[in-house]
């Protein structure tokens, strides 16, 4: 793991993730997680612009919290 960078909480089915803790930038696999749907399922909702995302070169990361006041999880 590279210097600096920030380890994601595990999400288990009953568990409650603290926002604070969330890295700024997250990947599709850790909103999936997140928001409790399959990696696929997320995928879509980006191609969709459903969940909002940047692509950086071949990557795709989902803003923290614009995905959080998405889900109403925070307000902006």
């Amino acid at each position: 793991m590279w210097e600096g960078s920030v380890r994601m909480p595990k999400v288990s089915r009953n568990s409650v993730v603290d926002p604070t803790r969330l890295p700024a930038m997250l990947t599709v696999a850790e909103a999936a997680s997140l928001m409790r749907v399959g990696l696929y399922r997320a995928y879509d909702l980006v191609y969709q612009g459903q969940i909002p995302a940047v692509r950086l070169g071949r990557r795709i990361r989902i803003p923290r919290d614009p995905l959080l006041e998405k889900l109403g999880l925070r307000r902006g």
